[in-house]
């Protein structure tokens, strides 16, 4: 089966029988979207909670922030003719990757899982399963064919 790797900071739709991957997923998020209907779903690898205000026009570098990534997936599977309503997401990452260090970018993790769960909320996309927190990286491999996330931890 054909696999495609997502970079940070990008997204990728796909439809079956391919299977979308990403890693080096620390305080970063892949953000899993998947419809079992149209076996349609994509995968966002988030770095940044919120796309700071009065910035100019989106540009690809904007993929980075969860509230861009996560409007713009839904955008594009609504466009292949996913309904948002049948879509469900699926969480990880969000590693405090140096928790003996106290410094301001170690709570980034949190704040972007906060984010995110956030976004989903809004959207009305159900959260079914997440694999969050904690001190390890993580690689993310995700079936469009069955909706299956398969994480394997990093060191």
């Amino acid at each position: 089966m054909e696999s495609i790797e997502v970079g940070m900071g990008k997204l990728y739709i796909a439809e079956a029988p391919l299977t979308l991957s990403t890693s080096g997923i620390g305080s970063c998020i892949a953000v899993c979207l998947w419809s079992q209907a149209t076996k349609i779903g994509g995968l966002a690898h988030v770095m940044l909670p919120k796309r700071p205000e009065g910035l100019a026009n989106l540009t690809e570098c904007d993929l980075r922030y969860s509230d861009v990534s996560i409007h713009l997936m839904v955008r594009e599977l609504e466009s292949r003719g996913v309904a948002k309503s049948g879509l469900i997401a699926k969480i990880v990452g969000g590693a405090s990757m140096f928790p003996g260090l106290q410094a301001r970018s170690q709570q980034m993790g949190q704040k972007n899982i906060e984010a995110v769960k956030q976004i989903l909320e809004e959207l009305k996309i159900p959260l079914s399963a997440s694999e969050i927190g904690g001190t390890a990286g993580r690689a993310v491999s995700f079936d469009i064919a069955n909706g299956i996330v398969t994480v394997r931890m990093t060191i």
